[in-house]
């Protein structure tokens, strides 16, 4: 029996919109300061849109779907595979990836139900300092990767329209 690989016919630009909704729904629950929500959520949506974004900018340098499954969740290779094959990002956000993947941030934001945990709750209508800084992150790479795109002459979409 073969195994399914998920997401095996879908294009770059493809990706690149599911990137772009895990990013905007990371957006909606990060600010969604009437529910005050804990940050796990959206930390989790953030990561995980900065994780399509890699996949989607690997996938126009020709990795396969195969390889592309050997990262897993691990942001930090990703990132390096993904400069190597010239992807032009700052240094923080290449600094971000790598320590989110040293610390185990993904499974962390999946799993990490402590309550007094400092990703938890802060006060109402606030958010921690660690979220807004992987916000950032997750916009920069957004930014870093259209231009790729870009100059490969991929067309983009309005970005309103997400």
């Amino acid at each position: 029996m073969t195994a399914v690989l998920h997401g095996e016919d879908v294009t770059p630009l493809g990706i690149y919109l599911l990137a772009r909704s895990y990013h905007r729904a990371a957006d909606t629950v990060a600010n969604d300061h009437k529910n005050a929500l804990p940050d796990p959520p959206a930390r989790l949506l953030y990561l995980h849109a900065a994780e399509t974004y890699l996949r989607c900018f690997l996938r126009t340098k020709g990795v396969t779907p195969q390889y592309l499954r050997r990262f897993n969740h691990q942001l930090g290779n990703m990132s390096d595979e993904a400069m190597a094959l010239g992807l032009s990002t700052s240094a923080k956000v290449t600094k971000y990836l790598k320590s989110a993947a040293a610390e185990n941030d993904y499974v962390r934001a999946r799993y990490d139900i402590n309550v007094r945990a400092p990703s938890c709750p802060p006060p109402k209508g606030k958010r921690s300092t660690a979220l807004k800084v992987l916000q950032a992150v997750v916009h920069d790479l957004q930014i870093s990767i259209e231009d790729a795109l870009l100059k490969m002459g991929v067309v983009l979409p309005r970005t309103t329209i997400l």
